[in-house]
């Protein structure tokens, strides 16, 4: 969402007179990953400043991005030039950009150096997580975003659509955006290896410190001490009424997993 008033008006104008801020690290995905928390754990970190909100969703809003010069109000999310540290790192996190068809390319004409710090979970749990905020997340906040259907019917349905439909006709895709080999590929083709993170939702809960340290060593900042943030509540109470249609989940995402463990040299432990 663009930000208004009138200090927005001379950021937007210090931005295009070339006195701004750029983002030199992105978290770009995926969504219901984690990437909330990360965002929260590196902004405590003192050579690491973040935009004015989390999700900026510049590269992935086809009609902001596609705008005569909306990179100038891109670049007033960020902070002043006085209040980022000559040797630190300036980001945000719209974890729409791993799915959007069109992100890479476009981050890649912005910035072909770019540090992008890829957030995955087991593609079912995602689903459901997903299907939680949408079913019942969003019935008394945001009417329109509300998803009506079952876990089951929402499930079903994207699985037969799995070949047909594509980012305009479904942005949700429950299933499609569980196929991550797929997305980091556009990724790939582009920006070189060594530019991308490859982290999973339980390195923050269960790997912390590590992790932590990780993230500093590829950004090139200093370790520092950082502290864990809670991990949003979940509106499911019982999650085993599930089980059957997310067995059916894992049974079609087994081979796309076996997949991407090999294209990212990592193996989870997704079952």
């Amino acid at each position: 969402m663009r930000p208004s008033g009138w200090r927005q008006w001379l950021k937007e104008r210090a931005a295009k007179a070339g006195y701004c801020s750029r983002p030199t690290a992105l978290i770009i995905g995926a969504q219901k990953a984690g990437t909330s928390a990360l965002y929260e754990v590196l902004r405590q970190h003192n050579s690491i400043t973040s935009a004015s909100t989390k999700e900026v969703h510049f590269f992935d809003r086809d009609e902001w991005y596609l705008t005569p010069g909306s990179v100038h109000t891109y670049h007033s999310f960020f902070p002043w030039l006085f209040l980022t540290p000559s040797d630190g790192v300036v980001f945000e996190a719209s974890p729409r950009y791993l799915f959007h068809p069109k992100a890479a390319e476009r981050i890649y004409r912005y910035d072909p150096t770019v540090k992008l710090i890829v957030m995955l979970r087991e593609p079912a749990a995602r689903a459901l997580s997903a299907w939680t905020m949408y079913h019942h997340h969003f019935e008394a906040r945001i009417a329109r975003r509300h998803d009506p259907r079952s876990f089951r019917e929402a499930i079903e349905e994207s699985l037969a659509a799995i070949d047909s439909d594509d980012y305009a006709s479904d942005p949700v895709s429950y299933v499609k955006r569980g196929l991550y080999r797929q997305q980091i590929d556009r990724y790939l083709a582009l920006f070189p290896r060594e530019n991308l993170l490859f982290l999973e939702d339980r390195d923050l809960r269960e790997r912390f410190e590590p992790t932590v340290a990780k993230i500093c060593e590829f950004l090139g900042v200093r370790a520092e001490a950082l502290k864990p943030t809670a991990s949003n509540t979940s509106r499911v109470d019982n999650k085993r009424e599930y089980d059957d249609i997310i067995e059916v989940l894992h049974d079609f995402y087994r081979p796309h997993n076996i997949a991407l463990f090999e294209q990212i040299g990592r193996e989870f432990n997704w079952g």
